[in-house]
């Protein structure tokens, strides 16, 4: 056998060592205790030993036990012993255990390092080579720096997990942990699931996830110039969701989040040169989302897509929304101000091309090339806080207040006064704190 679904595995940025065994499968018969949950190995040996292709382990100085099966034994070193996780899958008394498999393959092995236990570091390749499908890693408060650019294998999904104190715990804010790429990229399966991580990066892409797969309650700071994008999809067009997540860019270089993303909610994203670049999912959502500060705050390059964008406020990019071919593209609840464009479509828009609704216009051209302002629109200053330094709440006395469509309202039927134009950043705490979270 090898890695299974069931496998789980730890990391401790602060605490752990990417020596240690780290993983833990409850799925393998007889499994015992989970050591991969505490800072040191359970176990260390520097005298393992196997005879040439056997799956039987055994060490002079000993101190296996029952309760290590489902654990990983981690060899990092010998004489012929295989550098890599294997799965311990029986005991038979303090100097003997069963493996998955042999980790004496050319010939008997003997001096090998190894230990039981224990959580890992950070990811790096050898240890994204090792997961498989259906494995959770879960990343503890602390911060890690990549050494190299770690690719987590496995054709239908990895989740790394960030938590404070408690596995499943949701930090957010400074409770998240933080992973350093630096200059690496980490790479993900189809069907991932990222969550509760801060990650930093310079002149480099920073997350790659092959869609679909979802990035939720992340943090993205990126400060190095270039055409770099902070998370994108590597693969199917109609797939990558991302929510309630902060991507701060450099200032105006590169993309906040690029290509087949499907959904993007409750995300603020600033300081890029593309804040939102998206090309070939058939039907994207943007919704309840900020997206300030950026050259162009949305750049659709796909011709046969359907664009949906409601409860959003774009505010002070030099092009809000410029949209090179979306079937269908329609604008609801939303907030396009200070900017020299609010919508720039290029080309003559097609079947029923842009339409907008409940929406508040406040650019020097609004609309180039688009079809006419919805008949429930309002032009001029939406009234905020203080969006120049991340509030972009509704000042008393805002035009917007009370002017948004209710659910389920289509454009161009008479508005309810149900709801507030832009994004509701009520549950929202300041860009200097915390994290962006579902309202």
């Amino acid at each position: 056998m090898s890695t299974q679904a069931t496998a789980v595995w730890e990391m401790r940025p602060a605490t752990g060592n990417n020596l240690n065994g780290g993983g833990f499968d409850a799925g393998i018969a007889g499994a015992g205790t989970d050591y991969s949950q505490q800072d040191s190995p359970q176990l260390a040996l520097t005298d393992i030993a196997c005879v040439q292709n056997s799956t039987t382990v055994t060490s002079v100085v000993g101190g296996f036990t029952a309760a290590m099966v489902g654990n990983a034994l981690h060899n990092t070193s010998g004489t012929n012993i295989l550098v890599d996780w294997v799965w311990i899958t029986g005991y038979t008394d303090t100097h003997t255990i069963t493996v998955d498999k042999t980790i004496a393959s050319a010939g008997a092995g003997s001096a090998g390092v190894g230990k039981i236990g224990g959580a890992l570091a950070f990811p790096t390749t050898a240890f994204g080579a090792k997961t498989v499908s259906g494995n959770t890693v879960w990343y503890k408060i602390g911060t890690g720096t990549l050494t190299d650019a770690p690719t987590f294998t496995g054709s239908s999904g990895v989740n790394l997990i960030g938590y404070n104190t408690t596995r499943g715990d949701e930090p957010v804010g400074a409770n998240r942990p933080t992973l350093i790429c630096g200059t690496y990229v980490v790479s993900m399966p189809y069907h991932s699931v990222v969550r509760n991580i801060i990650f930093t990066s310079g002149a480099a892409d920073t997350l790659y996830v092959n869609a679909p797969g979802e990035v939720i309650n992340c943090k993205f700071t990126r400060t190095g110039a270039g055409s770099k994008v902070s998370v994108c999809s590597t693969g199917n067009a109609n797939g990558l969701s991302v929510e309630d997540c902060e991507i701060i860019g450099p200032g105006s270089a590169g993309t906040g989040i690029g290509t087949n993303v499907c959904k993007v909610k409750n995300c603020i994203i600033k300081g890029h040169a593309s804040g939102i670049s998206t090309a070939g999912a058939e039907s994207i959502m943007i919704q309840g989302t900020i997206v300030a500060g950026n050259t162009v705050g949305l750049v659709n390059n796909s011709s046969a897509n359907n664009l949906d964008i409601s409860s959003c406020t774009f505010y002070n990019n030099g092009t809000h929304i410029q949209n090179s071919g979306a079937t269908r593209l329609k604008l609801r609840n939303t907030i396009i101000s200070v900017g020299t464009y609010g919508l720039w479509k290029s080309g003559a828009p097609a079947l029923e091309g842009c339409q907008s609704d409940y929406c508040c216009w406040n650019c020097t051209t609004d609309i180039y090339n688009g079809n006419a302002k919805g008949k429930y629109d309002i032009t001029g200053d939406p009234l905020m806080v203080d969006p120049a330094n991340g509030d972009y709440t509704l000042q008393i006395g805002s035009p917007c207040i009370g002017a948004g469509a209710g659910p389920g309202t289509k454009i161009g039927l008479a508005k309810s006064f149900s709801w507030n134009i832009g994004a509701d950043q009520s549950d929202h705490v300041p860009l200097s704190g915390q994290t962006w979270g579902v309202y």
